[in-house]
């Protein structure tokens, strides 16, 4: 059968910068059933490499009850935050003193016969640590565009 759905869309983000935290941003998407994805995670421009391995993450998808042309896209993404400091999605915040984390996570629906990006999202993400309060997180830039 053809798969007939292209949808490629955000549903959530959350954080959890808890010392214990494995994962300290999820990302929840919802994409075309049986598409190809990539993911990437980049530094805030949404095209530079994060440097030094500080950031990984793993993805996966599952069924969507009562939608048959849809699945869950699940992103987990470990920050290592013993290296934080010296990467480059430390960065100065909307006010220059205070320092945030930001990055961009790039999603793309790729398409299996000509091998081009059929659908990509970007969407960038700031998290204030406030290390004598709770975590103030805030997104700053949310960007799609089917090519």
């Amino acid at each position: 059968p053809a798969i007939s759905s292209w949808d490629l869309e955000l549903n959530s983000v959350d954080t959890d910068f808890d010392k214990d935290s494995a994962d300290e941003i999820t990302l929840q998407y919802k994409i075309g059933k049986g598409r190809q994805y990539e993911v990437f995670m980049l530094k805030e421009d949404c095209s530079t490499s994060i440097t030094d391995n500080v950031v990984t993450f793993t993805s996966s998808t599952s069924d969507i009850e009562g939608d048959t042309s849809n699945s869950n896209l699940q992103v987990s993404v470990d920050i290592e935050m013993s290296s934080i400091a010296a990467s480059n999605i430390w960065v100065n915040g909307t006010d220059s003193t205070d320092k945030v984390v930001k990055l961009c996570a790039k999603a793309q629906l790729v398409s299996g016969v000509r091998g081009g990006v059929v659908k990509e999202l970007e969407h960038v993400i700031e998290v204030d640590l406030d290390f004598e309060n709770e975590n103030n997180f805030q997104t700053i830039q949310n960007a799609s565009g089917d090519l």
